[in-house]
């Protein structure tokens, strides 16, 4: 009897240090997976904020931000990556080559990227602007994966910071 019962306490000890490993196997996991999305989420908001300034740098040189008329444009596109004096245009393009503003690239996100969309508005700041000289204001809408910085979930970002969402 006194062979079984030690042979049971080291079975009950075994599955007791194997039970501890695997919660604290799953622990760190999902801390790995907390850390890994604030962190994109602050690659986001770095992106979002060199974005700004390049339509800034637009803006001041043209008076107006690039029009997209009724449409929103996906930055990141291959054929929006770069904000020329002629407006968003492709990377390899003439116009990008030679008067270029700044590149966009795809803002990090789950599964590899999430889309940011530039949108130009009217001087209400909520019509969508069709003037094909410029317009007078912009929204770009992104996403929080985790409330670290802000709350989880869409925002909008014009040129004067943060934009309540509609």
């Amino acid at each position: 009897m006194a062979i079984e019962r030690a042979k049971r306490n080291l079975i009950l000890q075994r599955i007791g240090a194997l039970l501890l490993i695997i919660l604290s196997a799953t622990g760190a996991w999902y801390l790995v997976r907390y850390e890994t999305a604030r962190s994109r989420d602050a690659q986001v908001l770095a992106r979002i904020l060199e974005i700004q300034n390049i339509l800034t740098s637009y803006a001041v040189r043209h008076g107006v931000y690039p029009s997209m008329g009724q449409e929103s444009r996906i930055l990141g596109d291959p054929d929006t990556s770069c904000l020329s004096t002629d407006g968003f245009v492709r990377a390899n393009s003439d116009s990008c080559r030679e008067r270029s503003f700044g590149f966009f690239g795809h803002l990090p996100g789950t599964g590899g990227s999430q889309i940011a969309t530039y949108t130009s508005l009217a001087s209400d700041t909520v019509s969508a602007c069709t003037d094909k000289n410029g317009c007078p204001s912009y929204k770009i809408e992104f996403i929080f994966e985790t409330h670290s910085i802000a709350s989880q979930g869409a925002h909008f970002v014009g040129p004067d910071g943060l934009i309540p969402p509609p």
